[in-house]
Order: structure tokens, then C-alpha cells, then sequence
């Protein structure tokens, strides 16, 4: 066996556990998510305005930081949840919807993320896609 060979072994050996390493990361921020959903009691979906779509009350967002600005979005598919920094961890935010009953719209998110580097562990607020605009939506809570 060549040296070349001996280093594909390695190679294919790193990517496994990279793999599982990311397969790991995700399965406990999914446990994390579902475990305070139940923590907090609440229901697991409500249905959209249009009746037809249920979406859930306490759902994983992709955490970026574009130009030294935290943002949660919406992730594209279950692979984008999580972001890996340059320090190896991954990072992802968490976001809760509000409302007044389970009847009532536009209902509002409140988005968590873990504390980064010279960002203290916070939230932002953000209206949930769609928003039914005969209700008039209510002002968002003022921020420190």
C-alpha cells in the first residue's frame, strides 16, 4: 500500500467522523427544541391562515452573522440549520411563536441564539411568513 493510499484511508476516516460529528450536532439541537417545547407546554403546530399548512410553535433557524450582524433565518432544507464557525462549533437559533389564542393572527416569533463571541445570548422578534393583513398587527416589544 502506498502513502497515497494510507492518506485516502485517513481522508475517508476525517470525513466520517465529520459527518457524524454534524449528524450529532443536529439530532441534539433537535432534542433541544422538542424538549422545551414540552418544557414550556406548548402545542406542537397551529395552522396557517390558510388553513391548509400547520406550522410548528417552536422550530430550529439558521444562524448567520452577515457583516457582523445576527440574524436567524428560515432555513432551505434540514442541512442548512446548521452553521459551522471557524472555531468548530456549530451554531443555530431557536425561535418561539407567540399569540394571543390559537385562533388569533398575525402571530409573532421570538428567536433565541446561543452567545457568540462578542454578542451576549439574546433574541430579536420577528413576524412569521405569511401575515394575514386584516389584522392590523400589533407594535413588537422595544428591545435594550
Amino acid at each position: 500500500m502506498s502513502i497515497f493510499d494510507d492518506l485516502r484511508i485517513a481522508y475517508r476516516a476525517s470525513q466520517e467522523t465529520y459527518r457524524d460529528y454534524a449528524r450529532n450536532s443536529l439530532a441534539a439541537a433537535q432534542e433541544l427544541a422538542h424538549s422545551f417545547r414540552e418544557y414550556i407546554g406548548a402545542p406542537e403546530t397551529y395552522a396557517d391562515p390558510d388553513g391548509e399548512t400547520r406550522r410548528p410553535y417552536v422550530h430550529l433557524l439558521s444562524f448567520q452573522i452577515p457583516e457582523g450582524v445576527p440574524t436567524a433565518v428560515q432555513p432551505e432544507s434540514q442541512n442548512d440549520i446548521l452553521t459551522r464557525e471557524p472555531d468548530g462549533f456549530w451554531r443555530f437559533a431557536m425561535s418561539l411563536t407567540l399569540d394571543r389564542d390559537l385562533e388569533s393572527f398575525p402571530k409573532q416569533q421570538l428567536v433565541f441564539w446561543e452567545g457568540v463571541e462578542k454578542l451576549p445570548i439574546g433574541f430579536e422578534l420577528q413576524h412569521p411568513n405569511p401575515v394575514d393583513d386584516s389584522e392590523t398587527p400589533e407594535a413588537p416589544l422595544a428591545q435594550p
